[in-house]
């Protein structure tokens, strides 16, 4: 057996050159994470410049949008009032138009209740003169 008798307060020790071994290796590595680091940060400046200039584009086609759909809507809302105004002359037009219209209708049943009378009239003399002819004839007045 390979056993090394130790006192209860000892500690195993490693050797120095095991020691700079690992620090050789660990140095290695650092050296290594310093420069993914290093990349990393170019690379992240990189993508911050990038992102910028799209930002910057993306704010200018938002501010040119939102002046053609400003002056589109103020377009709309120009030809919304002018078919409003036309319309609104042209529904007074029709209102005149209908007034007249009545007034027309109004003048034909007048003239309607006057050729009734007079109807009416002609056919009461008519009958009265054929009642007067038929008396006279009977009695030999004619």
């Amino acid at each position: 057996m390979n056993a090394m008798m130790r006192e209860r307060d000892e500690a195993p020790v490693v050797a120095n050159e095991t020691i700079e071994v690992m620090l050789g290796s660990l140095r290695v590595g650092l050296d290594e994470v310093k420069e993914d680091i290093r990349d990393l940060k170019a690379d992240v400046g990189s993508l911050r410049d990038k992102i910028d200039r799209n930002y910057e584009t993306l704010s200018q086609g938002q501010t040119t949008l939102r002046d053609k759909l400003d002056s589109a809507r103020s377009e709309l809302i120009d030809r919304i009032d002018q078919v409003r105004t036309d319309l609104g002359n042209e529904f007074k037009e029709v209102r005149k138009e209908l007034a007249a219209t009545n007034v027309a209708v109004a003048k034909v049943g007048t003239m309607q209740k006057a050729l009734l009378w007079v109807i009416g009239g002609s056919i009461s003399l008519a009958g009265l003169t054929g009642a007067v002819l038929q008396v006279g004839t009977k009695f030999h007045w004619f």
